[in-house]
């Protein structure tokens, strides 16, 4: 028996509970969310996410791309063959401009939102 005539099982469970339910509100927080280079176009040309989401770029053209952004606090410079795929995390909020160095009209632009 435990302080405030708790048993250690119901301890050991509400542990447990506690555990499970911090590893839920962590793992809902964090998205992966996939940006597609076909047609030297991205897939979207405008998407919010959260911050601590990722970010992955998929290059299904069969021409090379280099994505980047100069946004504070989300700068990326990603040369990316034909089929190759790169993932970038951001952690700050704000607008992130997404181009393509290559194709320059190529442009997408992330909203981070807290």
């Amino acid at each position: 028996m435990m302080p405030g005539g708790r048993s250690l099982d119901h301890a050991r469970w509400s542990a447990v509970a506690v555990a499970v339910s911090a590893t839920l509100v962590v793992a809902a927080h964090a998205a992966e969310i996939k940006i597609v280079q076909k047609d030297r176009a991205f897939s979207v040309k405008q998407v919010t996410v959260r911050v601590g989401d990722s970010v992955t770029f998929v290059n299904a053209d069969a021409v090379n791309h280099n994505v980047f952004s100069e946004a504070a606090g989300a700068q990326f410079d990603l040369v990316q063959p034909p089929g190759s795929t790169q993932t970038v995390k951001l952690i700050q909020p704000g607008r992130v401009e997404v181009q393509c160095a290559i194709h320059r009209a190529m442009r997408l632009e992330i909203l981070v939102t807290p």
